[in-house]
């Protein structure tokens, strides 16, 4: 029940932060972390205090003392990437700091919520959508990660964008006849000459 409304919050705060043009910052990555484990963890909006490991994988995470500066690293990279990078390799970008952001593993709860948001992070700032992981490209997904398979990742991501921007543009276009459509009912009907 919470983790419905906690997602809801945080992109209402991504899409804020987004339109600010501000860069990423690590105040922000707590904010979302506290957003979405709001109810939830009683340390949410703080990096992790003891060792954690992400269940079922074989990746070895940083030790709560590396994570500040870890994530400082992160941060300018990302940062750096998400500006400089062209189109044509901002998907293989996003895809190498999410896996980065997960192997880092800073919150002792919430990484891969926290990490999925920062790749729409990315894909808001480049083209204005997010990129949405269906259920049933979950095990794809971790695949990915697990195997550390960067252009796989990226694909997906690229794929999902240009779905969202696919639906956005439908939308759009059925928006935009209905309007249409009421404007032609309130002008009456046309008579021939």
């Amino acid at each position: 029940m919470y983790e419905v409304a906690n997602h809801r919050e945080a992109l209402a705060d991504l899409i804020s932060f987004v339109a600010t043009k501000n860069p990423l910052d690590s105040r922000f990555i707590k904010l979302l972390h506290a957003d979405l484990l709001d109810h939830i963890r009683e340390d949410k909006g703080a990096f992790k205090t003891q060792q954690n490991a992400i269940l079922g994988a074989t990746i070895d995470v940083a030790k709560p003392s590396e994570v500040p500066f870890l994530i400082d690293q992160w941060l300018e990279n990302y940062n750096w990437q998400l500006k400089s990078i062209e189109d044509d390799f901002i998907f293989e970008a996003i895809a190498r700091s999410h896996i980065e952001f997960e192997k880092i593993h800073p919150f002792s709860d919430g990484n891969g919520r926290v990490g999925r948001m920062l790749i729409d992070y990315g894909t808001l700032k480049q083209f204005g959508t997010l990129a949405v992981i269906t259920i049933e490209q979950r095990n794809e997904y971790i695949g990915y990660l697990q195997d550390n398979n960067i252009d796989g990742l990226a694909s997906l991501l690229e794929k999902s964008v240009a779905y969202e921007l696919n639906r956005e543009q439908a939308f759009v276009a059925t928006e935009g006849a209905e309007l249409s459509h009421k404007e032609d009912k309130k002008k009456g009907p046309t008579r021939g000459r």
